[in-house]
């Protein structure tokens, strides 16, 4: 049996967003994702791309019902509707609830009802903007913005470019910003992003620096 630790605040999510995932794992927290056999979307574990410390652990779903979490943390509609339900039992499911909401709406913006209502749990969003564009009904909603941890290098100004660091902007287009960007891009001198290395490899190039 898995000994949780006593000093931290123990909470139990998916793994949705490595990089979220990484970033919240910086904190005091001890972390618990599940894992299956199938090793399907949100129960695939670690993963090998980010550096995850030892306050997140990977528990198989059969050994769930044995565990006690401080929090739960939903970061999809899927978990939220779905998986806990059907992992987490009814003594689990009576601790505190907070859904992180990654997204703004894919309705029409300012008028779409976010699926969860229930005064009872925290609806956080990642920006203002999307707290704005999301009818967030009766749930208390918050902003806690997205944050990376200090590299302690110091920024100097040598350079006069821009940097962007948003997934697969080309393909989500509007929704993130896509049209802002290629405007912005014209006035700035040049703009690297967290995606155009991928885009040079594949042959593909969506800005001046990768047609140099």
């Amino acid at each position: 049996m898995m000994i949780l630790p006593k000093n931290k605040i123990r909470v139990f999510t998916w793994h949705i967003h490595g990089s979220y995932l990484y970033y919240l794992s910086q904190g005091p927290f001890e972390i618990y994702i599940p894992v299956n056999e199938a090793r399907s979307e949100g129960y695939y574990g670690r993963g090998n791309t980010f550096p995850f410390g030892d306050n997140v652990h990977e528990v198989p779903v059969s050994e769930l019902k044995d565990l006690q979490f401080d929090v739960l943390l939903f970061q999809s509609f899927k978990n939220y509707q779905k998986d806990q339900f059907e992992v987490l039992t009814a003594k689990q499911r009576s601790a505190p609830q907070i859904y992180l909401e990654h997204n703004t709406p894919h309705g029409t913006a300012a008028t779409t009802r976010h699926y969860v209502n229930d005064p009872d749990i925290l609806l956080v969003h990642v920006t203002h903007f999307n707290r704005l564009m999301w009818d967030n009904g009766q749930t208390p909603a918050i902003v806690i913005p997205h944050g990376v941890t200090d590299s302690k290098v110091p920024y100097s100004g040598t350079y006069a470019k821009g940097f962007v660091a948003i997934n697969h902007l080309p393909h989500r287009g509007r929704v993130l910003g896509w049209d802002i960007f290629r405007k912005v891009n014209r006035t700035i001198p040049s703009i690297w992003q967290a995606w155009e290395m991928k885009a040079m490899v594949s042959g593909k190039c969506y800005t001046r620096s990768c047609r140099k």
